[in-house]
């Protein structure tokens, strides 16, 4: 019994000492209470194995690792920050204040819900847009007055830009629909403002696509000439607005590089001079874009929704001071089938009137100073609504786009073709349900060759498709 009593007495003393040399090591790292904790649930275990005073000294050695893991952790692990999801409902009656963590690029993206309906509580606009300010101070006075004391970085926000923001800035996110502008609050999830860190860079290349977005309205720098200085640039629309029961369209109201307007605002087509006419001028976004990362110059983008949306995006060159109208491509630069390839080509979607009143995709290319439609290209087309489209009388095609190959008749049939490539202009590949296929040579874009003569492709094709 007082063996066991001895042996009790010998293990608490054991204990309790081990219990002071924890508490000691515990005081050491409290300059990194974080990491140490974790580690003090472990100390008082280490006796348990070998019961000698060594084991539980060689602790204090191992402890400050932790402090240097602390710090790393403290510090962005990654590029991308988690995002931050704004509800227009946070911004009904006040401003959202976003307060970076870090420097960097940080992307801005608008959605509005397809459910939403604003004419329903006395909003006009069927989109929900913002408007952000970056500040190096809060501020005070009411947020509907921010418009009046500071220009926006971004402005009427609708769909994804980048800037750059420094740790620590105010930035103040305004939506457009608020108190001022309805009735009542639009109701749950009719539109929300995301906003993350990127890794992605603010200039463009490859790692956006050679696409550099700007908010319409507002400044950007960037060195358009490529002679080591950066440019500031600013591009604005005049919004359309209704008047006496008139309809005025939106106009281009200035372009600015480095102060100098470059626009004939005084006339009625401020882009006379370069021999183009906006028709209805994106009052969204403009661009930054990089055709050749090769040289040392950027391009500017500005965009035109045309009539029907058949958009374009007129690109231009700086120089000495001056722009040069470079061409355009046939969509715009963020739509989801152009790509920048920064070899000097472009991928866009373009509209072909051979046929029929359909598109696809094609390749531009800057060659001598201009923009232009690759040369030579077959391209395949798409159908809209995906139609089908029969043949309702015997055709004579060709075995090849050649008016001088050998020719074959297809017959009619109710089984709809396909139509794998054409050059756009002359020439359309017609496949047969059956597997016979030949190219049917056209003119004018409506008239094709049948049999030696010219008929109207309505005459041989049946549910083609004519748009205005």
């Amino acid at each position: 019994m007082k063996k066991t009593i001895a042996l009790l007495l010998c293990l608490l003393l054991a204990l309790s000492c081990a219990g002071c040399k924890g508490n000691e090591s515990a005081q050491t790292n409290d300059p990194a209470p974080a990491v140490a904790e974790p580690e003090q649930s472990s100390v008082p275990e280490e006796p348990e194995e070998p019961e000698t005073p060594e084991e539980p000294a060689e602790t204090p050695a191992e402890e400050p690792d932790p402090p240097e893991e602390s710090a790393s952790t403290d510090e962005p692990v990654s590029e991308n920050a988690p995002e931050t999801v704004v509800s227009n409902q946070d911004c009904f009656d006040e401003a959202y204040c976003f307060r970076p963590e870090a420097d960097g690029v940080y992307s801005f993206t608008a959605v509005t819900s397809e459910e939403f309906s604003g004419w329903e509580s006395g909003y006009e606009g069927g989109l929900i847009t913002w408007e952000v300010y970056a500040l190096e101070e809060a501020f005070d006075d009411a947020w509907r007055f921010l418009g009046q004391a500071y220009q926006p970085i971004i402005n009427d926000l609708d769909g994804t830009i980048r800037v750059g923001l420094k740790a620590g800035q105010y930035v103040y996110c305004v939506c457009s629909y608020n108190g001022f502008t309805a009735g009542e609050p639009a109701a749950d999830d009719s539109g929300t403002l995301t906003i993350s860190k990127t890794s992605v860079s603010l200039l463009p290349d490859v790692s956006n696509g050679y696409v550099m977005p700007v908010s319409v309205g507002t400044s950007a720098s960037a060195d358009l000439d490529g002679d080591g200085t950066l440019e500031t640039i600013c591009y604005s629309v005049s919004p359309a607005y209704a008047e006496d029961e008139l309809w005025y369209d939106a106009q281009p109201e200035s372009l600015t590089v480095n102060g100098t307007d470059l626009l004939d605002t005084e006339g009625e087509n401020p882009f006379e001079s370069y021999g183009i006419w906006l028709e209805n001028p994106d009052t969204g976004k403009y661009y930054i874009v990089d055709l050749d990362e090769n040289d040392d110059k950027l391009e500017l983008a500005i965009c035109d929704w045309g009539s029907n949306d058949w958009m374009t995006t007129c690109l231009f060159q700086y120089e000495d001071g001056a722009l040069t109208y470079l061409g355009h491509i046939t969509d715009l630069p963020e739509s989801e089938s152009t790509a920048f390839h920064g070899d000097g080509t472009v991928s866009a979607h373009a509209r072909f009137d051979v046929m029929q009143t359909w598109g696809g995709v094609v390749t531009y290319e800057l060659r001598d100073g201009k923009v232009e439609r690759k040369t030579g290209e077959f391209v395949q087309p798409s159908l809209y609504d995906e139609r089908e489209i029969t043949l309702i009388a015997p055709l004579t095609v060709y075995a090849s786009p050649d008016r001088a190959d050998q020719s074959l008749t297809l017959e009619p049939s109710d089984e709809p073709l396909s139509f794998p490539l054409t050059d756009t202009e002359h020439w359309v590949l017609v496949c047969c349900a059956d597997g016979t296929e030949g190219w049917a040579y056209f003119e004018n874009g409506w008239m094709v060759e049948n049999n030696g003569t010219f008929v109207e492709d309505t005459e041989v094709f049946g549910n083609l498709l004519f748009a205005g």
